[in-house]
C-alpha cells in the first residue's frame, strides 16, 4: 500500500512539474524545419539562375526599342510592328531582374536567421523570447503565422523567378535575330548641330 501511495504521489509530482514547465512545441518545430527545407530547395534552384543575364536582356531590348522609337521614319509595317510588340512584352517575364534578385538574397538571409531564431526559442529552455514576450502556444502560433507567411512570400518569388527565367530567354532568342536584322537596316538620325 505504502509503495502504491509513493507511485501516485510522485506522479502526482511529475504531472504538477509538467504542468508548470514549457509547452510541447514539437509540432511547431517541425513546422520550422519543413520552411527552412523549402526554403533552402527553392534557393538552390532560384541560385542556378543568372539573374545578371535577365537584367542584361532587359537592358538590350529597351535600348532596341529606343533605338527604333528614336531612328524609324515612316509607317511601320504591321508584321513588324506585332514582331516588336512581342519582343517588348519578353521583358515583361522578368522584369527588375537584378533588383529583385538582390532582394530575394537579403531576403534568404533574414528568412534563414529568424527561423533559427525561432526554432532555438522553441527547443531551448526559454520562456520568453527577445522581446520579452511570453512563449505561449497562442503567441508561438502568431509568430508561426508570421513566419510562414513571409518564407511562402520568398519562396513564391524565387519559384516565380526561377519558371520565368528559362522562357525569357527563349523568346529574346527567337525574337532577337529579326530585330537585329531590323536595327541593322534603320540607319541612325544624325544628330542635330547647333551649326546647321
Amino acid at each position: 500500500m505504502w509503495k502504491g501511495t509513493l507511485f501516485l504521489f510522485c506522479a502526482g509530482c511529475y504531472a504538477l512539474l509538467s504542468g508548470c514547465g514549457k509547452a510541447d512545441f514539437s509540432k511547431q518545430i517541425a513546422t520550422v524545419d519543413s520552411l527552412k527545407t523549402e526554403l533552402d530547395s527553392s534557393y538552390a534552384r532560384f541560385a542556378r539562375v543568372n539573374c545578371d543575364s535577365l537584367q542584361a536582356i532587359n537592358d538590350s531590348i529597351n535600348a532596341h526599342l529606343e533605338y527604333v522609337q528614336t531612328n524609324y521614319e515612316g509607317s511601320m509595317r504591321r508584321s513588324m510592328a506585332k514582331h516588336m510588340a512581342d519582343y517588348r512584352m519578353v521583358r515583361k517575364i522578368v522584369p527588375d531582374a537584378a533588383k529583385r534578385a538582390q532582394q530575394v538574397n537579403t531576403g534568404i538571409e533574414t528568412a534563414r536567421a529568424q527561423l533559427d531564431n525561432l526554432k532555438q526559442a522553441l527547443t531551448g529552455d526559454f520562456t520568453h523570447d527577445a522581446k520579452g514576450n511570453k512563449l505561449t502556444p497562442e503567441y508561438v502560433n502568431q509568430l508561426m503565422l508570421e513566419e510562414k507567411t513571409a518564407t511562402d512570400a520568398l519562396i513564391q518569388e524565387m519559384n516565380l523567378i526561377t519558371e520565368r527565367s528559362v522562357p525569357m530567354i527563349k523568346h529574346y532568342n527567337d525574337y532577337y535575330p529579326q530585330v537585329r536584322f531590323w536595327l541593322d537596316s534603320i540607319p541612325e538620325k544624325p544628330e542635330d548641330s547647333i551649326f546647321n
